[in-house]
């Protein structure tokens, strides 16, 4: 990882190092120059925060919120929007996939079923990770076995917004599916 990219996700803020002396001669005050060099600053972290949002997570060849050999990809909001609702919440990952299903219920709620070209395991740590590193709070994950279908539900809250995904086992053939239901303001968990 670049080292501006441990910098952004620890919160420290990356600042220039002093490269000399200000003089009056420089023809601008020091008041203008700090002005100058704040903006510089400003800028350049900008620029760090867009790269690293995506561009260091690029150069390794995976998601930022993703384990570390993780090949699941997410969607951007726009794709987000594309694949299963124009009013989906930008917050919520999604990995990119098949979609088999995906649904509004009103402007509270959503469902989608996605096939992924991955492991089992990837799978679940992805959408562990990704809802973690997107500050949801896991409230379980619980392993289910019905009849031929196995896997694990996943629960997680973050404010008044509720999610649940269940990742199903493949038995290491074909992609992984998983069900995801999200709510804002609504008893999701409740009602799964």
């Amino acid at each position: 990882m670049h080292r501006h990219c441990e910098d952004m996700r620890a919160g420290r803020i990356v600042r220039p190092e002093a490269t000399g002396t200000v003089t009056a001669a420089g023809g601008l005050s020091v008041a203008h120059r700090l002005r100058g060099a704040l903006g510089a600053l400003l800028a350049a972290n900008a620029l760090c925060l867009v790269l690293c949002s995506g561009g260091c997570a690029a150069s390794a060849g995976r998601s930022p919120y993703a384990s570390e050999a993780s090949p699941v990809v997410p969607l951007t909001p726009s794709q987000k929007r594309t694949a299963i609702a124009t009013s989906f919440p930008a917050e919520v990952p999604v990995p990119a996939g098949d979609f088999t299903r995906a649904e509004a219920q009103g402007d509270d709620a959503w469902d989608y079923v996605v096939e992924v070209d991955t492991a089992y395991d990837e799978l679940v740590a992805w959408y562990r990770d990704a809802y973690v590193g997107r500050e949801w709070e896991l409230l379980s994950a619980e392993p289910f076995e019905r009849g031929a279908e196995a896997g694990v539900v996943m629960r997680f809250r973050k404010a008044n917004a509720e999610s649940s995904v269940t990742v199903y086992r493949n038995g290491d053939v074909g992609p992984v599916r998983a069900g995801v239901t999200v709510g804002i303001g609504t008893p999701v968990l409740q009602t799964q």
